[in-house]
C-alpha cells in the first residue's frame, strides 16, 4: 500500500514491525506519544485465521506493543440463504470453505470483546487507504482532549400521548426532554417534558426559572428541580 498511501499525501516509512502491519504515533492524553497498531487482512485471511487461531497470537503481540489496536478487514462478505458466509469475488458473492456467517461473526466479536482489538471493515483497497489516512489524521491533527464528539448529549424523541399525533413538539418541549434525560431520572414517555414546555412556554423562560418556579410544574419534585437548575447554571 506504499504507493496508494503516498498518492493521498501519507508516505509511510517501510520497516519490519514486531507486531501488526501499520504503526503510527498519535497524540495521546496530555500530549504524550501513543502507539497505534493496525493488523491488515483480507476476508480470505480472516477466514483462514478462524480455524487456525493464527490471529490470536498476532493480537497478543500487538497488545504488548500498542495501546490502541485495530483489525482492518478488506473485502465484502454476506450471509447466504443457507447461513453460510459468502465472499464477493469478480463474478459476485460465492461461498468460501463452508464457513457459516455466525461462526465468522462470533470469531471477530470475540477478538473485539475479549481480545481488545477494534474492528473496521473496508470494501476495497481505495477505501482501505482512505481509512488509514483518516486514522492518521484523527491521531495527529489535534490534541486528544479536543476530540469531543462523544460528549454531545442525546435528546430522546418526544413521545406524544396519542401515537397517531405526529405534531412536531415545540423547542421548549425538546429542551425540556434533554434536561430531564440527564442524571438518574429519565423522562421516558415525554409527559413531563410536555408539562414543562407548556408551563414555561419558551426556552428563555425555562432557563431563567429558579427552583421555586420549576416546582410549580406538575410532576417536578425538589430533586429534579434542583438538578435541572444546577445543569442550566
Amino acid at each position: 500500500m506504499e504507493k496508494p498511501l503516498c498518492a493521498v499525501g501519507l508516505c509511510p516509512e517501510m520497516a519490519i514491525l514486531p507486531a501488526g502491519d501499520v504503526e503510527l504515533v498519535g497524540l495521546g492524553p496530555a500530549g504524550r506519544p501513543l502507539l497505534v497498531g493496525v493488523e491488515f487482512k483480507t476476508v480470505p485471511d480472516v477466514l483462514a485465521c478462524v480455524r487456525s487461531g493464527r490471529f490470536a497470537e498476532q493480537a497478543r503481540k500487538m497488545q504488548g506493543r500498542y495501546e490502541v489496536r485495530w483489525l482492518l478487514v478488506e473485502g465484502e462478505w454476506q450471509t447466504g440463504a443457507t447461513g453460510l458466509l459468502e465472499v464477493r469475488e469478480k463474478r459476485g458473492f460465492k461461498e468460501r470453505g463452508h464457513y457459516t456467517y455466525q461462526e465468522v461473526a462470533a470469531y471477530v466479536l470475540t477478538m473485539a470483546q475479549r481480545g481488545g482489538v477494534l474492528l473496521w471493515r473496508t470494501r476495497d483497497r481505495a477505501e482501505t487507504v482512505a481509512w488509514l489516512r483518516s486514522l492518521y489524521w484523527w491521531w495527529t491533527s489535534k490534541e486528544f482532549e479536543e476530540h469531543r464528539a462523544h460528549l454531545n448529549w442525546y435528546t430522546p424523541p418526544y413521545t406524544p400521548e396519542n401515537p397517531m399525533d405526529m405534531v412536531e413538539p415545540t423547542m421548549a418541549v425538546k429542551v425540556a426532554a434533554a434536561l430531564l434525560s440527564q442524571g438518574p431520572t429519565v423522562d421516558v414517555n415525554g409527559e413531563r417534558a410536555r408539562a414543562v414546555g407548556t408551563h414555561f412556554g419558551s426556552v428563555r423562560a425555562m432557563m431563567d426559572a429558579d427552583i421555586k418556579a420549576w416546582l410549580e410544574v406538575d410532576g417536578i419534585g425538589p430533586k429534579i428541580a434542583k438538578r435541572v437548575v444546577e445543569v442550566m447554571r
